[in-house]
């Protein structure tokens, strides 16, 4: 049984389900004898992949189902000389970067190799649109029908336009080494921290190699733009894709975002705040989405506790307030603007656990770098609790979630310990 799984034009190709179903009528052309042979289907394997064997032989082999050495009809066959000149192009499209025509759902695609595998055979290749790495993309073994040697089925590209995509590559590579060149002149301003040795003998042996760069201090250094004022009638372009009516629709989030984009080049802001609140809390949770970079002035109405979650740890909030009706007001004397909580960017991994039915908050909005530098070159962010005597290294994905307190960490250095550039 054969899944074709299209989700947002991926493609996955993978048989999964041994359905060991004898199929007679089938040869496959043998390259050792230059022949024909009878051949039955024993078993099936991931990426359309099956296994074969040959009649009367204790031989067996392994191909796609659709392969071009296959067949039910001897009478259609590619003579001896046309299936070797498949074979030669098809050999050399094993490995990276090479490219093919693919034919699916009716038309022809230009496909690269992004990779080869090779657990079930050699030979099977990770396609993707050619310069497009959001398109479809799948496995396909070298031998499928569905794929052709480049260009043969698709346009042929000229030589204008090879130039045209080169000159663009050439400028793209330059803003990425430009960006890393950027974020390793951050890392050399920043401080690097370890465990005391003196402490070690509490934790496990790994805490030997846990370093961390503190990066609230590179924070600090960024210029916020604080003032919640709503982008102007007066100042909003006549060129922006949407009216000004449908800018004041938009989500206090999104409102945020656009400011990030029109204001920084006029101010030189790197980022901005902006007031919203929860009010959709279900089952005492209340994660720290991740649509904002960082959180700060957060506020808990109605509440009689709360508490900051990041995996098993658990802080709890600080009664900064009260309500005219004498509630108490949950929120952290620690976190301010100028030392905010920082979340993840790629899941809710951080929450406020509390029986309240409003939160009210203050969330930042960064631009690229300084969102890389804090919340994705380590796989942790850094945030810290000076009332309360603790930094705490908060898992953004997959990283570690670990509290140290300040008298257990001292600065170091360590030539190994890099910021994860990309």
């Amino acid at each position: 049984m054969n899944y074709n799984i299209v989700m947002n034009d991926l493609v996955y190709l993978v048989d999964s389900v041994n359905n060991i179903d004898n199929q007679n009528n089938l040869y496959y052309f043998n390259f050792k004898y230059d022949k024909w042979e009878k051949c039955y289907k024993i078993k099936s394997y991931p990426y359309n992949l099956n296994e074969y064997k040959f009649e009367n032989s204790n031989e067996t082999f392994i191909t796609c189902d659709d392969s071009y050495r296959l067949t039910e009809n001897l009478e259609d066959v590619l003579s001896n000389e046309e299936i070797y000149i498949e074979k030669e192009w098809r050999d050399k499209v094993v490995k990276a970067q090479e490219e093919v025509d693919l034919f699916n759902k009716g038309e022809w695609y230009k496909m690269i190799v992004a990779w080869v595998k090779a657990d079930v055979i050699p030979g099977v290749l990770h396609l993707k649109k050619r310069r497009d790495d959001c398109g479809m993309c799948g496995y396909f073994y070298k031998e499928s029908k569905r794929l052709a040697k480049s260009q043969t089925k698709t346009p042929i590209i000229s030589i204008e336009q090879l130039q045209e995509e080169k000159e663009h590559d050439e400028k793209i590579m330059k803003l990425i080494q430009e960006r890393r060149d950027k974020y390793k002149e951050i890392e050399k301003t920043l401080k690097l921290y370890k465990i005391k040795e003196e402490f070690h003998k509490i934790y496990a042996p790994s805490i030997k190699d846990v370093f961390f760069y503190d990066t609230l201090p590179y924070y600090q250094s960024l210029k916020l733009n604080n003032n919640k004022k709503l982008i102007s009638k007066e100042d909003w372009s006549p060129k922006a894709t949407m009216t000004y009516e449908e800018y004041l629709a938009l989500s206090n989030c999104e409102k945020g975002f656009l400011k990030l984009v029109y204001e920084p080049s006029k101010e030189g802001n790197n980022m901005v705040s902006v007031e919203d609140e929860y009010t959709d809390i279900k089952n005492c949770y209340a994660p720290l989405r991740k649509d904002y970079d960082a959180f700060y002035n957060i506020q808990i109405y109605n509440a009689t506790y709360a508490k900051l979650k990041c995996d098993y740890k658990e802080i709890d909030c600080d009664v900064i307030d009260y309500s005219i009706d004498d509630k108490k007001i949950f929120g952290f004397f620690d976190i301010s603007e100028k030392n905010p909580i920082f979340n993840s960017t790629l899941a809710n991994t951080i929450y406020i656990d509390t029986d309240g039915d409003k939160i009210t908050f203050d969330g930042i909005l960064m631009d690229p770098t300084p969102r890389y530098i804090l919340k994705c070159a380590q796989p942790f962010t850094v945030n810290h609790f000076p009332i309360k005597g603790f930094v705490l290294q908060c898992n953004t994905f997959c990283g570690p979630t670990m509290p140290f307190p300040y008298e257990r960490i001292e600065e170091t250095t360590n030539s190994s310990y890099k910021l994860n550039v990309i």
